[in-house]
């Protein structure tokens, strides 16, 4: 079994960084996940052309320390577009625009609007750099809908994915009828669903594609399979016989539950998708090391932690 931890970092200060990683290694994990994009700091964040790290270079350091490295590409979500002075913002089913809340870390970008595939193409561009042993994870591939902050019992009348002008126009287009306002889409319901479910397809199928590696991981919300179509347009089966695989983030702190509520969320995983590679997330804390242990005990060929400053500071640190 291969151990990753999530390693965050807004620049890359090479001394530093080779120190935290031999640091890594020494504590018995296999490799790295690296997010694509830095994380924004007052000097960066409005500068679009700052957002993605040295991919190439911390890919040649990590390996050069001996460890293995996934990329992790937030898909849907940037600071930085967010900054940029012609950004609109998603807009939700109720038609208000989706206003950021007090402390919140999340930057939904909708994928028809013509930044976010300009970001888009610009990513791929810095990954085609990269060796084909690089495995890469795509996160926040389940736009807009923010599972840390909203609750994962799913209650929408209505399909909460993105209603701006864009969506609008690029729907309107699909069933070849004029559509405006969120309020007709509830007369076409069924072909919104599709045509969500074909653009976040569209997406995976086009940048897979394009990237210099065969292992793709693709990470779902930790919802009901059931509901995950509904919520995000994901449909985890047809990237599971795209031979992706898929990866479950089970934070149960950033969800205020007990380690209880991440035996139950696999067991429900290992019933629907028990002949597949799964590949799990833990959160990283001192009082359920135990628990996390006995994760390294099942039989998942890669797992990830989260993240490297947990557990520096709760188990190096202050064990």
């Amino acid at each position: 079994m291969a151990k990753y931890i999530k390693y965050e970092l807004q620049e890359l200060r090479e001394d530093k960084f080779l120190e935290d990683i031999n640091q890594i290694k020494r504590a018995g994990f296999t490799g790295v996940v690296i997010p694509a994009a830095r994380q924004p700091s007052d000097n960066s964040i409005n500068d679009i052309n700052s957002e993605f790290l040295p991919l190439k270079k911390i890919v040649e350091l990590t390996y050069k320390i001996g460890l293995e490295i996934i990329i992790d590409i937030d898909v849907f979500q940037s600071s930085y577009i967010w900054a940029h002075k012609n950004f609109s913002e998603p807009v939700n089913y109720n038609n208000s625009p989706y206003y950021q809340k007090k402390n919140d870390q999340y930057y939904p970008i909708c994928p028809n609007n013509p930044l976010s595939e300009k970001r888009l193409e610009n990513l791929l561009e810095i990954l085609k750099q990269l060796p084909s042993a690089t495995t890469f994870l795509f996160s926040e591939l389940s736009f807009p809908f923010n599972w840390k902050a909203n609750d994962l019992d799913v209650q929408h009348s209505q399909p909460p994915f993105c209603y701006c002008p864009f969506c609008m126009g690029e729907f309107s287009e699909y069933i070849n009828e004029a559509i405006s306002e969120p309020e007709q889409i509830k007369d076409n319901i069924r072909y919104w669903m599709d045509w969500r479910i074909n653009v976040i397809y569209g997406y995976y199928m086009d940048i897979s594609s394009k990237l210099p590696a065969n292992d793709l991981i693709i990470s779902i919300p930790p919802l009901s399979l059931i509901d995950i179509p509904f919520v995000t347009g994901q449909i985890p089966i047809a990237f599971l016989k795209e031979n992706a695989r898929i990866s479950m983030p089970l934070l149960h702190h950033t969800k205020n539950k007990n380690f209880n509520w991440v035996f139950d969320q696999l067991r429900h995983y290992d019933l629907e998708m028990e002949e597949y590679d799964l590949v799990p997330i833990f959160e990283i804390s001192s009082e359920d090391m135990k628990n996390i242990e006995d994760m390294d005990k099942k039989d998942f060929k890669d797992i990830i932690y989260y993240s490297w400053d947990k557990y520096y500071n709760q188990i190096l640190v202050h064990p």
